[in-house]
């Protein structure tokens, strides 16, 4: 497990994920979370065992629009997961972040396991969700930033914080993506100086700042298109 943060703003909704693939708090990978899906207008980002996040992100790939995904992911996923998450909990615990644009910014969580306010195997509704939590502090700066709508540096903050938790590892690099009525875009936040193979040192900042690259994505209007 390791981070995955929604905030939804009046204008686009946003997803921040990090790159640490670990095990007992040793960098193994460094792999990406988030995954875009410009054909249901949606862009998703995955917290869980990699190899699970590898097989939903391509079961979700295969509805062939947002209507279609809508109506079958939590009767297609609880099908196929929810007997696994019983016998390997460790294994099958995952989270889904998906956000999108439909003439309005939107957000949604999709969990294996229930979490406070979003129950398991459903479709819920999810404006702002930040996990692991980060803090009283870092929270509390997030929300100030966001209500400056400087979305990337309340990121920031929630991520710092979160790279402090126990029970996760929060690692290698930031990814901001976002969907607004101009399509999906990703970026890069910062990196931190995490070695492949050594444990991640939670007390150590972030050390590169980069300067954003965006790739975009226009999101296919009509949903209910062939």
């Amino acid at each position: 497990m390791s981070a995955l943060n929604v905030i939804v703003r009046c204008d686009a909704a946003h997803l921040i994920t990090d790159a640490a693939g670990c095990v007992a708090g040793r960098l193994l990978a460094l792999t990406p979370k988030t995954f875009l899906y410009p054909h249901l207008g949606i862009a998703a980002g995955f917290r869980g065992h990699i190899g699970v996040m590898r097989s939903l992100s391509f079961l979700l790939g295969q509805y062939p629009d947002r209507v279609a995904m809508v109506r079958g992911l939590p009767h297609d996923f609880r099908r196929e997961y929810r007997f696994r998450r019983k016998l390997l909990p460790s294994v099958f615990d995952f989270d889904i972040g998906i956000i999108g644009f439909d003439g309005r910014p939107f957000g949604w969580l999709f969990s294996s396991v229930d979490r406070p306010g979003f129950p398991a195997f459903r479709l819920n509704e999810a404006t702002a969700y930040f996990s692991p939590t980060a803090g009283d502090e870092a929270t509390e700066r997030a929300a100030d930033l966001i209500s400056e709508d400087n979305v990337d540096e309340a990121a920031l903050a929630v991520l710092d914080g979160q790279r402090l938790a126990q029970d996760v590892v929060v690692g290698g690099y930031a990814q901001i993506t976002s969907v607004d009525e101009d399509g999906i875009n990703t970026r890069l936040l910062c990196r931190w100086s995490d070695e492949r193979g050594k444990v991640v040192d939670r007390s150590t900042g972030r050390v590169v700042a980069v300067k954003p690259s965006v790739t975009s994505r226009p999101i296919q209007r009509d949903w209910r298109a062939a």
